[in-house]
């Protein structure tokens, strides 16, 4: 009887050594893998990125030269603007001088703008005009008020803030006339022009002003 009861005691207690032990081995193989796991982990730094890529650099570039060819083109035009309408408004009394003139306008108006404006018309009227008072030193009714030597002093253009391709412009000129010899006007002619690429499309003169008179 006590024989049976130590091999039952025996039993029992290697039964919770073994448990014990199993416990032990697996409490320490899961310690084993979290500190592996801990120390595989790499230290991190926080890296600060910039707003405009290096890679954007080529392309930042290219927009400012985008940008400078657009702010070239713009000027180029606005020239060519003011050069236009410099000649449009000016007028010397010599055919070869408004032969001249016409043919520019042809160059620096669309069709349309160059028809609608009657400059071949202008052209042919003024000469005739002139060559009346050359052959008679006569004035008629018309005359008197186109025979007029203009020469142009400043042209001032301001762009539309809303469309690139209007503008308001104020061309300031001298008059003289064979009519009044003595008199010297100071002229301001103000007008709105429309450009369709590199010409003009329209020119609507919005007045015509006399700033002063100067007598000799």
């Amino acid at each position: 009887m006590i024989n049976k009861r130590n091999i039952i005691f025996f039993s029992v207690l290697f039964i919770i050594i073994g448990c014990f032990i199993w416990l032990s081995i697996i409490f320490n193989s899961k310690s084993d893998q979290k500190n592996k796991s801990q120390h595989s982990v790499p230290k991190t730094t926080q890296v600060v990125s910039s707003d405009k890529p290096e890679s954007l650099s080529g392309q930042d570039n290219t927009d400012k030269t985008s940008d400078s060819y657009e702010t070239s083109t713009s000027l180029q035009k606005q020239l060519d603007v003011e050069q236009a309408l410099s000649v449009f408004v000016s007028q010397k009394l010599n055919a070869v001088d408004v032969d001249s003139r016409e043919k520019y306008l042809k160059n620096a108006l669309t069709s349309t703008a160059f028809s609608g404006l009657q400059i071949e018309l202008d052209s042919i009227n003024v000469k005739k005009m002139i060559a009346t008072y050359e052959e008679k030193n006569e004035f008629t009714s018309s005359s008197k008020s186109i025979l007029a030597n203009k020469e142009v002093t400043n042209v001032s253009i301001f762009r539309d803030v809303s469309n690139a391709n209007y503008y308001y412009v104020e061309v300031k000129y001298t008059q003289t006339s064979p009519v009044m010899p003595n008199e010297k006007l100071s002229m301001v002619e103000k007008l709105n022009v429309s450009v369709d690429d590199d010409k003009i499309s329209d020119i609507i003169v919005l007045s015509i002003e006399t700033l002063k008179t100067d007598k000799e």
